[in-house]
């Protein structure tokens, strides 16, 4: 199998900085989500409303985890493969957990205790928590990528 050809530094951070803002843009629409369902709730977020706006947000944070978070995926998967454990294990493995958590309360709520359970909305399914930490995680990755950019520039 061939491989793709390697993209410069100046294409790696335009791709970077385009996959930052995709997920800036899809986590500000899932937090008013999140805040609609949390101050409005009451008679305003219920019954079919409510959960088709979980899937508004379930269909937003898997395109912000898994599409814009790519790089950071398989970079951390190939990480592990070696043996070895940098941040962006710690970050991936904090999204994908982040994320199979709002899956579960989304598909399963009665597994979750009566306590986190709300009469309005039932489980509410966090994904923004997932959403911040790839947007945390290509943030750090695009400044250490212009950082690296500028130390090879020649002076």
């Amino acid at each position: 199998m061939q491989t793709p050809p390697a993209m410069d530094s100046a294409a790696r951070l335009r791709a970077m900085r385009w996959r930052l803002w995709s997920a800036l843009a899809g986590g500000l629409v899932i937090l008013l989500f999140a805040v609609a369902r949390d101050y409005v709730g009451g008679h305003f977020y219920t019954g079919t409303f409510a959960f088709r706006l979980k899937l508004a947000e379930l269909a937003l944070a898997s395109g912000v985890v898994f599409g814009c978070g790519w790089p950071l995926l398989a970079s951390a998967w190939r990480t592990v493969h070696t043996g070895r454990v940098d941040r962006f294990v710690a970050f991936c493995l904090a999204a994908v957990l982040a994320y199979a958590y709002g899956v579960l309360a989304l598909a399963a709520p009665g597994l979750f205790p009566t306590e986190m359970r709300r009469a309005d909305v039932g489980v509410n399914p966090h994904f923004e928590v997932g959403v911040l930490v790839v947007v945390i995680a290509l943030f750090l990755q695009l400044r250490s990528g212009a950082a690296e950019a500028r130390r090879r520039e020649p002076s």
